[in-house]
């Protein structure tokens, strides 16, 4: 395998470095290519590095791990005081859905344990400027995060990312420079958005429906979008005003009520436990250790920045589909 390389300075202090072949190196320009273009003083500036590989294979004894029809292993080392190092042995069909599940799975895990190193926190969550200060959605994958992002972008409101946000000790939501995630429901859950999306887009995104069905949902692969296409605009760091904590819940009717930073905090360190668990599963004990100790570093982090920070929770039957559900989220935060 031809192996190519790629730096990007995807946080304030934090690099990242790709090794692979061009399919990897295209994928991870697309996701971080905006952290390419550093400021001067930004670039020159690096307390943490993560070294990605990509290989043909590591070793037979390690763990493999798997989603439908792609697997994969990994290795990660601890190569300085702030440096880690991490391989990837990628298999399987089609390779850019082994690229993305290894990103969600392993890469911006491993990530968020060097942001945890740094004070900080990159937390599973999606953040909307609203009246000069962040409104910081919380709620595990498939939550509504990433679709009512989009009815903020359609509704004219920068937004700070829909799935994975900085948040600093004193309360400051930063953007991480991912694309955005829609799936192929999005005519239902952000309508408004639909006509947006440049022609090669939608049509990227019926293949993916395709794809679902013909799978019988086995496969079901979200479309990453900038956020240029659809006419939308990034938020720069910006205070939290508001955190909302997005839960699936029993009942018929959906609830809505004033909640504690306490609950936002198990919310967050409930999202993070779940962002991380395919790394765990390929890792040996001690890094299982590791993981629980970054969480209670970070458990704390958040407990200083969601000090005096209005909580409310908005709790969806679980009875609800997703565009229904999604439907009253939005009315309930004021969007369309």
């Amino acid at each position: 395998m031809a192996a190519s390389r790629l730096t990007v300075g995807v946080l304030p202090g934090i690099q990242l470095n790709v090794t692979g072949d061009a399919a990897a190196i295209r994928h991870f320009h697309a996701e971080y290519g905006s952290g390419v273009g550093q400021p001067p003083a930004e670039a020159r500036r690096t307390d943490r590095r993560l070294s990605v590989t990509f290989v043909d294979r590591l070793a037979a004894d390690l763990p493999t791990d798997r989603h439908r029809s792609v697997q994969w292993q990994a290795r990660l080392d601890q190569v300085g005081p702030a440096d880690l190092s991490l391989e990837i042995g990628l298999s399987g069909w089609p390779r850019w859905f082994g690229l993305s599940l290894v990103q969600g799975y392993l890469v911006e895990p491993v990530l968020s344990l060097l942001v945890a190193e740094s004070g900080s926190v990159l937390l599973p969550a999606a953040g909307i400027l609203r009246d000069g200060r962040v409104d910081l959605l919380i709620g595990r994958s498939r939550s509504g995060k990433s679709s009512l992002s989009m009815r903020a972008l359609v509704a004219g409101l920068p937004i700070l990312g829909d799935d994975q946000v900085h948040v600093a000790r004193e309360g400051v939501v930063s953007r991480f420079p991912r694309r955005l995630r829609v799936y192929d429901d999005l005519a239902g859950t952000a309508p408004g958005a639909i006509s947006k999306l440049p022609g090669p887009l939608r049509r990227q995104l019926r293949v993916r429906s395709l794809v679902r069905r013909l799978t019988r949902g086995r496969i079901r692969p979200s479309l990453p979008v900038d956020i240029a296409d659809v006419g939308g605009k990034l938020a720069a760091p910006t205070l939290l005003g508001r955190i909302v904590l997005l839960r699936r819940a029993d009942g018929a009717q959906m609830r809505l009520r004033d909640a504690t930073a306490d609950e936002a905090v198990r919310d967050s360190i409930a999202a993070l436990s779940e962002q991380r668990a395919r790394l765990a599963r390929v890792l040996p004990d001690h890094w299982r250790t590791e993981l629980a100790e970054r969480l209670e570093g970070e458990a704390l982090t958040l407990s200083a920045a969601f000090a005096s920070v209005p909580v409310m929770a908005m709790e969806v039957p679980n009875s609800s589909d997703p565009g229904d559900a999604v439907r009253r989220l939005a009315q309930a935060l004021g969007l369309p």
